[in-house]
């Protein structure tokens, strides 16, 4: 059985911590950021925006990628609770 979500069928919360994988087979450890709440964040602090929400509704933002780059994500998952 596979834990692997579709990005069609649901998307995680904004600031959560999740592995993606891509259309061919990159995967990495990102942090998911909606638009439309980065723009708030950006507001508060004046700047006019982050990006147009409509146009990119949300990005995963990640700083290794294993097998290619992060782009086309097409499905993720929760990562699982850390050792304690």
């Amino acid at each position: 059985m596979s834990n692997w979500i579709s990005i069609n069928d649901k998307t995680p919360k904004h600031g959560d911590v999740i592995l993606v994988a891509n259309s061919i087979g990159g995967q990495a450890v990102c942090i998911f950021l909606e638009t439309k709440e980065m723009n708030k964040i950006f507001k508060k602090h004046g700047i006019t925006s982050f990006e147009d929400e409509k146009k990119v509704p949300y990005h995963f933002s990640s700083q290794e990628v294993k097998g290619a780059e992060l782009n086309n994500v097409q499905y993720w998952m929760p990562l699982p609770e850390s050792p304690k």
